[in-house]
């Protein structure tokens, strides 16, 4: 898994890779490497462009869904949201089918999904910095225990 790379997955229509794109273009500006469908992901994090309206495709979104799932199960995977007509489209039942996606966006929510994504890295930094702190503080008291001496 290589942290702040972001694996876009498209699939569907030309307008989905157009879509993909925009949101590749704005996790770029956010400081993110983004790779486009790739052959072996391995980025943190895996965004899921679907198509929900052609029953091949919609076999599809499913089926690919459910294999970064089981990535994310085996821990090779930080964080997978899924976008797109599919999602937008059964917005209610997939939640519920589908627990280890961590977030669901329509096809136009380039915005809720760069905004998430800045979240997860966040908060992975703060638990940086506290754990530094912690390694930090504990290094001090062993100095001053040994001064002691």
């Amino acid at each position: 898994m290589r942290k702040g790379e972001i694996d876009i997955i498209t699939l569907g229509c030309s307008k989905n890779l157009v879509d993909a794109e925009r949101l590749m273009r704005q996790l770029e500006l956010a400081g993110y490497r983004c790779v486009h469908d790739s052959p072996q992901p391995k980025g943190e994090i895996a965004i899921i462009n679907t198509c929900g309206f052609i029953g091949d495709a919609k076999e599809e979104s499913i089926e690919m869904i459910l294999q970064f799932a089981e990535r994310k199960n085996r821990g090779k995977l930080g964080k997978l949201y899924v976008m797109g007509c599919l999602s937008q489209r059964y917005a209610k039942e997939l939640p519920a089918e589908i627990p280890e996606v961590d977030g669901w966006f329509g096809k136009f929510d380039f915005l809720g999904i760069v905004k998430e994504v800045q979240e997860f890295r966040s908060s992975g930094v703060q638990e940086l910095l506290l754990n530094k702190r912690k390694a930090l503080l504990n290094l001090l008291n062993l100095l001053n225990f040994k001064a002691l001496l």
